[in-house]
């Protein structure tokens, strides 16, 4: 995994969302980072989809999963995995 330490926050966030870390390291390795109030936000679009069931080995069940999530990073240490409940103008302040 891309991130030397997790939250508590976010353990329990990936728990609860049935993310593990493969999933997550795919979402690092081939998804987009934007900046945004001194995080990191990772997200996938739906063309990367493709890509990753040739390329990373996951399933179109767990690639399709990813494009409903971003994930938080802030100072190293990954904080949050949410729901993508919007797709108005994101993370754009």
């Amino acid at each position: 995994m891309k991130f030397a330490t997790i939250s508590e926050h976010c353990q329990k966030r990936m728990q609860q969302r049935c993310v593990n870390e493969t999933l997550l390291d795919a979402l690092f390795t081939y998804g987009r980072t934007t900046r945004h109030r001194n995080s990191n936000i990772y997200t996938l679009n739906k063309t990367d989809v493709q890509f990753l069931i040739n390329e990373f080995g996951i399933t179109k069940q767990e690639a399709e999963k990813l494009v409903k999530y971003y994930a938080v990073e802030q100072d190293g240490e990954l904080t949050t995995v949410a729901i993508i409940k919007t797709k108005a103008k994101r993370w754009t302040h």
